[in-house]
Formats: structure tokens, C-alpha cells, sequence
């Protein structure tokens, strides 16, 4: 399984949309040039569609709650949503008690999910966003960045071998991925 993709919100009016399948043929021949895989490898033709990486603006309505891709809650610089679709669940269930309990399933009382979701991610959202907005370096720059610099690589691994949220980790990885923005714009990385 290979993803692959483009920041839409990153583009600006004057710079081109990638064709993807391209880019993925591409990266396909890369890998098999490097042996990564075999030559013999004929994939089929590609899947895909759009995910959105920014929230919806109400994740509660009549009846109904969107929980990770439905609701727009991925990360919005990676892309990453299994997390974000686990704890919006998470929350979402919390919810849904807290209404059966209560026996007050009326939207206001679904309204409370959002307002647990903005606590627990909205101020990052924000930002990650916003830096999306913004992003003027391509994905290789972050590959390159991960590659070289053994600090993102551990904070990255703790990720997965730590259970340590995202929201603990934000300040030390963002300052490592600035320096190496900033180092490989000057040559440095």
C-alpha cells in the first residue's frame, strides 16, 4: 500500500496541481531502480480520492456526530487520521452516554462533543492548519529532514513505542523540523 499526495491548500493560484498517477508511476520506477522491489512488479491501476484536512466547521447535527475522515479530523500537515478517528470515537461515544444517560439527545447536547474535540485539538488544528496554509516546502524537504536528523527520528518513533500523544510532542518536533527547514535552505542538511 503506497500513499501519496499534495497539500491542495498549500497551492496557490499560479502553481500546478501534480498529477498524481504520474508522480506514482514515478515513484513506483524510483523504487524499483533502487531495488526496493522487484522489477516483475506490475501494479494495477491506482486508487485513491480526497480526504479533507481541516475540521468541518460543526462535527454534531440532528441526530449524528462525525467522527476522523467524515468529520475533516485529519493532521492537517501529514495527513494522518487513524488517531484522530480513534479519539474523535472515543469522544464521540463519551457523548452519546453522557446523552443516553442524561436522556437529552437534543443537539445541544451533542453540541458537547464538539466542545471536548476543541479542547483536546482545536488550538493545535489551528496551527497545524495555518502552517499548512503556508507550506512552501515540498514533502522531500521533511523526508530529508526525517533522514538526517536522529532527534525527529526518536520523537517520531516515540510516537508509536511510547504512547505519547501528539499534543506532547508538538513544540519538540516542530522546533526540529524549523532548524531543518532552515539548514536545508542554506545547504546545511
Amino acid at each position: 500500500n503506497i500513499g501519496i499526495g499534495e497539500f491542495y491548500q498549500a497551492l496557490g493560484p499560479q502553481q500546478p496541481k501534480h498529477n498524481l498517477k504520474t508522480a506514482y508511476a514515478q515513484f513506483l520506477d524510483l523504487l524499483k531502480t533502487q531495488k526496493v522491489i522487484p522489477d516483475t512488479i506490475h501494479p494495477g491501476s491506482p486508487k485513491g480520492g480526497v480526504f479533507p484536512t481541516h475540521p468541518q466547521r460543526r462535527l454534531y447535527g440532528d441526530h449524528s456526530l462525525l467522527c476522523g475522515d467524515a468529520g475533516g479530523l485529519t493532521q492537517p500537515l501529514t495527513g494522518e487520521g487513524i488517531y484522530y478517528a480513534m479519539v474523535s470515537g472515543e469522544l464521540a461515544g463519551r457523548a452519546l452516554v453522557h446523552a443516553l444517560e442524561t436522556d437529552q439527545s437534543t443537539i445541544q447536547e451533542l453540541a458537547l462533543y464538539q466542545r471536548w474535540w476543541m479542547q483536546e485539538f482545536g488550538h493545535d488544528y489551528k496551527r497545524y492548519y495555518q502552517v499548512s496554509r503556508h507550506w512552501q516546502s515540498p514533502g522531500e524537504t521533511i523526508v530529508k529532514i526525517i533522514e538526517k536528523d536522529p532527534k525527529v527520528q526518536a520523537i517520531g518513533l516515540s510516537l508509536f513505542t511510547d504512547r505519547i500523544k501528539t499534543k506532547d510532542i508538538r513544540w519538540a518536533l516542530g522546533r526540529r523540523l524549523v532548524v531543518g527547514i532552515f539548514k536545508n535552505w542554506f545547504g546545511l542538511l
